[in-house]
């Protein structure tokens, strides 16, 4: 493994500190999809919202790395999917507790 993948899979993980900071504060069920006007539409239990999820956006995030190679799109997804995760995550975490 290179020192590029391990720093971007650090920054993908960057929201497991507010998560763990938080998580008491956050409800049972977690706002984790919002329609046009931003009204939550689609709702997840707390663990699998906040765990969950990261643990799918790092496991893409490997993933994408390991293909990285034979496709030159893919390369591009090791370091969107980390800024991607963190504007999502976030946002998700924030969104609950001020709702």
């Amino acid at each position: 493994m290179d020192r590029k993948f391990l720093i971007s899979l650090a920054i993908t993980l960057i929201p497991i500190i507010p998560i763990l900071i938080f998580y008491q504060a956050l409800p049972e069920q977690i706002a984790i999809h919002f329609d046009f006007a931003g009204n939550a539409n689609g709702m997840m239990p707390k663990p699998f919202a906040t765990f969950g999820l990261l643990v799918f956006f790092a496991a893409l995030h490997v993933y994408c790395y390991m293909v990285k190679y034979r496709n030159t799109l893919f390369s591009l997804y090791v370091w969107i999917i980390p800024v991607l995760t963190n504007v999502v995550m976030l946002f998700i975490v924030f969104y609950s507790l001020m709702h």
